[in-house]
């Protein structure tokens, strides 16, 4: 269970408050720089790196054990270093998305949670894509072993 911090708590449980929770997206890649988004309207620094501010909306989905989790992310009013981002990477980028509070910009409420892009589209307005916090075990081979004569001698004798 994550700790908070007294003033975060007496947020939580005002009937009223003014204060901001905020999500920190970093997008990174072996390829390229990572780029830091904040969905606010000024930048954030928190823990030392710079987040710029830039609409997105993260869709978090229901909590259902017969699903596999997946984010749905959506970038509004593209930059052009994300769509070239986008375009010239081969392999899934990361993406590690924390929350914050304005006020406490250093205190992470919740997060980081790395997670990979996939089913990426675009279009002149906006990026659009799936966020998997885990990995794609549908992808991996079943069973993870070949059972063979040769590696296992003990199944073939008769």
């Amino acid at each position: 269970m994550r700790s908070l911090t007294l003033a975060t708590r007496q947020v939580f449980t005002a009937a009223e408050t003014g204060e901001a929770f905020l999500f920190l997206v970093a997008l990174s890649h072996p390829d390229m720089l990572t780029m830091f988004f904040v969905n606010n309207w000024t930048p954030i620094i928190s823990n030392g790196d710079t987040y710029e501010p830039f609409p997105f909306d993260l869709t978090i989905p229901d909590d259902r054990e017969d699903t596999i989790t997946r984010i749905s992310l959506q970038i509004d009013h593209v930059d052009r270093r994300i769509v070239k981002a986008v375009r010239n990477i081969d392999t899934p980028a990361t993406f590690t998305i924390s929350v914050i509070r304005a006020a406490e910009p250093d205190v992470l409420i919740a997060g980081p949670y790395d997670c990979t892009l996939r089913n990426v589209s675009w279009s002149a307005l906006t990026v659009s894509g799936d966020l998997s916090p885990f990995e794609n075990i549908l992808d991996e081979p079943y069973p993870a072993h070949v059972q063979n004569p040769a590696s296992t001698p003990g199944l073939f004798n008769s």
